[in-house]
């Protein structure tokens, strides 16, 4: 599963994504493996600032919450589909 938004919160435990324009926020716990993309290359969470667009590739845990598997900085944007 993937979420897109803004980044608001960025802790060693967790990262907290603004999506539907500001309506909603989602918190995803960040792992010793969750990784950190730009340009298919790793990065450190350090260079992540918050307003930044990011999407993250998540697992749901056992108890419901969501791991972060994957922040990828900057996605590209999704393409329209063609009628």
């Amino acid at each position: 599963m993937t979420f897109q938004g803004k980044l608001k919160v960025l802790t060693k435990k967790e990262l907290i994504v603004e999506v539907d324009s500001g309506e909603e926020s989602l918190t995803f716990r960040i792992l010793k493996k969750t990784r950190f993309l730009k340009d298919g290359k790793e990065i450190k969470p350090a260079d992540v600032t918050p307003g930044t667009v990011v999407a993250v590739d998540v697992a749901r845990d056992p108890d419901q919450k969501f791991s972060a598997l994957n922040v990828i900085v900057s996605p590209p944007k999704p393409k329209a589909v063609a009628q």
